[in-house]
């Protein structure tokens, strides 16, 4: 049985075809093995648990979305080690990152007494299955992984790596759809027409009666392409080519967090594909019946009229298609106004809804709403040109599609004066770096970030020599939330004298909800002194900082009492955990922002509660 096969053996087809530059040469060696191993099975169909690990790229219901450096910082937290020397020795060539992960967590981790050519093909797939499912930040799934180093040679591991990162193909130096012509001439077409490996194997077209949109000969529904995708504005002159090519009026939307997935509807079946080319169709139900799925949930809230449609995910910013009519070449606004109007009978917002979207026709516009968004909490925003038509598969300026993240803020790029040093108190056991902004109110600098990443080890040293002996008392320059800096204890780090304060340009990935995303030590600034330095932006507020030592003014209790949502909304997830628990007052981003305007802490007002607790934590006049 193909599921019987060692991985080992696999691996040894894998390196000889990897190894082969003659694409002819490459299908001898891959026909010899794949008939050798189909001869042990009873169905054709057995391959299939073999075939996927050649064609990572068509592969549906495995989805790992790793790169390289996704893949390196997995298997440092599973081996406890610093993900900065992961990610720093990896090369962002993923046939390149595989070897060298496979060398290093060899070398380190395993032993010659462990084992090797053990794993079976039933095994692996078993354990990949596992580690596609929900996400990767599981300690359950890191234990898996070390237990599977031990199992596995160095040469195992390497392809194992290609295969989470669906990266088998270019490693082998050969396209996913010519190792489908090596597997029959017909391979390929029966792909394009089923999308199912089993059916390839099987080596039968789907005759056109059988098929089930062939009596209509329709290309959209049912079938997976690939969706036209935004075009990311740049740092700096974002508003270059939305001005270039937005025309010149714009529909503005939010953009959420989440997979982009194409919804098709035909009654009372359903598909669900991925910009990837995923079909999640078995995760989100394939049809109405499909109990406790998504399909079933939303299958009531559609308009008996609406027979089959194809809209861009449950939140439906977009119709592309309706009751047989493909509506690829209709401008933006009528299909946003025949979406508004068509589909849907009802809505709610936990389960389907009409995005709301804005008209817009100037920059300011467009920066108001991308402000707005960020202190909401929301990945970004969306512009589109309203007279856009849909370009199936393309992502270009010129289709007037633009997405604007965090780093499009005019605050991404700063430069800070260095205040405060702490040993080993960032992450991962790094020194946490601690800067201020000026405060052009009160003429003082203000704390405003913690950071810990950046700058080579030598210019660490350097910043260290230069900021001489630590203090235990805060310069007088130094305020926070209107009061001198508590007190640093001596083993702690401490603070910088002010005659010594270095200048750090600090770069992000933009702003969202008040905080810097991803902050990062970028440059020493030897060339600048403090005094020109930036002034406190309004996106580095305080909450910012650690809670934590806001309330040691206040004779911090052993266990949490007071949190602070990070988002405005008590359904987001970690918002509505805090709630639930009834351990702890939540209070929503307002009060910190209002602290923050006035430098004073003051007691919050109903208005900026989520959750009280009974006898919780206070602040007293």
């Amino acid at each position: 049985m193909a599921a019987d096969v060692l991985f080992d053996d696999i691996v040894g087809v894998f390196n000889k075809i990897g190894r082969t530059s003659n694409l002819k040469s490459k299908q001898a060696n891959f026909q010899r093995s794949f008939d050798a191993w189909k001869q042990g099975c009873e169905s054709p169909t057995e391959m299939t648990s073999i075939l996927r690990f050649f064609v990572s790229d068509y592969e549906r219901f495995r989805k790992f979305d790793m790169g390289p450096t996704k893949l390196a910082s997995f298997l440092a937290k599973t081996f406890h080690d610093v993900r900065a020397d992961y990610v720093a020795e990896i090369s962002k060539d993923s046939t390149k990152a595989a070897r060298q992960l496979a060398e290093k967590i060899s070398e380190e981790y395993r032993t010659e007494n462990d084992e090797s050519a053990v794993i079976k093909v039933s095994d692996l797939n078993e354990f990949l299955d596992f580690l596609a499912e929900g996400p990767m930040d599981d300690q359950k799934k890191r234990d898996r992984m070390s237990k599977l180093v031990k199992k596995c040679s160095e040469d195992e591991l390497e392809w194992i790596f290609n295969i989470i990162l669906r990266n088998v193909e270019s490693a082998l130096g050969a396209p996913s759809n010519k190792i489908l012509d090596w597997v029959s001439p017909s391979a390929c077409a029966i792909w394009d027409q089923t999308h199912d490996l089993k059916a390839v194997l099987k080596g039968k077209l789907v005759e056109k009666e059988e098929s089930e949109e062939a009596s209509d000969g329709d290309e959209h529904l049912f079938k997976i392409w690939t969706p036209m995708l935004l075009q990311k504005q740049k740092r700096g002159d974002w508003y270059a080519s939305i001005e270039k090519f937005g025309g010149p009026k714009f529909f503005l939307q939010v953009k959420f967090d989440g997979e982009n997935v194409l919804l098709h509807k035909k009654g009372n079946e359903y598909r669900w594909f991925t910009r990837n080319n995923n079909d999640f169709s078995k995760e989100y139900g394939d049809s109405s019946m499909a109990i406790g799925k998504l399909s079933s949930r939303i299958h009531s809230f559609f308009n008996k009229e609406c027979k089959s449609a194809i809209f861009n995910s449950v939140v439906l910013f977009d119709l592309l298609y309706l009751n047989g009519k493909p509506l690829f070449g209709a401008p933006l606004h009528q299909r946003l106004e025949m979406l508004k109007i068509a589909p849907l009978k009802k809505k709610r917002e936990d389960t389907i809804f009409v995005a709301k979207y804005e008209e817009a026709s100037r920059k300011e516009e467009i920066q108001k709403f991308f402000e707005v968004a960020m202190q909401n909490n929301e990945e970004g925003i969306v512009v589109k040109r309203a007279d856009s038509v849909y370009v199936k598969g393309q992502r270009s300026a010129a289709n007037g599609w633009f997405k604007l993240k965090p780093s499009a803020s005019k605050d991404c790029d700063l430069d800070l004066a260095l205040v405060a040093i702490h040993p080993r108190a960032g992450r991962n056991g790094k020194t946490l770096y601690r800067f201020a902004a000026f405060d052009e109110k009160s003429g003082k600098f203000k704390l405003c970030l913690g950071c810990s990443y950046g700058l080579t080890r030598e210019t660490h040293e350097a910043i260290g020599f230069e900021c001489g002996q630590l203090l235990e008392e805060a310069p007088e320059e130094l305020t926070f939330y209107g009061k001198r800096p508590n007190k640093i204890s001596r083993g702690d780090g401490g603070y910088i004298d002010f005659e010594r304060w270095q200048v750090i340009k600090i770069t992000s990935n933009g702003v969202r909800n008040g905080k810097l995303v991803d902050p990062v030590m970028r440059e020493w600034r030897v060339d600048k002194p403090v005094d020109q330095i930036n002034t406190g932006p309004s996106c580095l507020v305080s909450k910012s900082l650690s809670f934590k030592a806001l309330l040691r003014r206040f004779d911090e209790t052993p266990s949490t009492q007071l949190c602070i949502a990070t988002a405005p909304k008590p359904t987001h997830p970690k918002t509505a955990q805090a709630i639930a628990s009834n351990t702890c007052t939540v209070l929503k981003p307002a009060w910190l922002e209002r602290c923050n305007k006035d430098d004073l802490i003051q007691p919050w007002t109903d208005s900026e509660v989520f959750h009280v607790v009974d006898g919780g934590f206070q602040i007293q006049n």
